[in-house]
């Protein structure tokens, strides 16, 4: 019902998020759809993950082992395998996710609305700071031959280009 973000594997599956939402009189209202789907050789969708735990899923990079889903209804970052079970959780220090970027040493960077940041998240380790002070930080970006980082601000109609330390 919320289509939102896109993510192709290395085997060419490509992976969409259902951030369960559809627009209503008094703004975004939960539909209970909140799903990953996937999108095979054949072209037609099947879920990999339905409901619990993602809550309203949104931005979604895909891995050698499956995928990470960070989630706008909270402030968990999941790893699903191949089969849509949870491998791992991290969280970041606040809600409101919305793009993940994974770098080449398979740390993270995940845009938080509520925490007005992108936050680089080392698996296992927790999650720091990276861009602090953006207002409704969107669905993130990376230069990795400038070493940058792209952020669309979607209430202020521009991007901020910070670098990767």
């Amino acid at each position: 019902t919320f289509l939102n973000d896109v993510a192709v594997g290395p085997d060419g599956t490509v992976y969409v998020t259902d951030s369960g939402l559809r627009a209503g009189a008094q703004g975004f209202e939960p539909t209970g759809t909140d799903a990953v789907w996937r999108f095979g050789p054949d072209g037609r969708p099947r879920p990999l993950r339905r409901g619990a735990p993602l809550e309203r899923p949104n931005g979604i990079v895909a891995t050698e082992d499956g995928v990470v889903v960070v989630m706008f209804g909270s402030n968990k970052v999941l790893r699903l395998d191949g089969q849509g079970n949870v491998a791992a959780t991290d969280s970041v220090p606040a809600d409101q996710l919305d793009g993940v970027v994974r770098l080449a040493d398979g740390s993270l960077l995940v845009s938080s609305w509520e925490g007005r940041a992108v936050y680089h998240l080392v698996p296992g380790q927790g999650a720091m700071p990276l861009v602090e002070n953006v207002e409704a930080p969107a669905d993130i970006g990376q230069d990795a031959g400038r070493r940058r980082v792209l952020v669309p601000l979607f209430l202020a109609n521009r991007i901020e280009v910070r670098p990767l330390h």
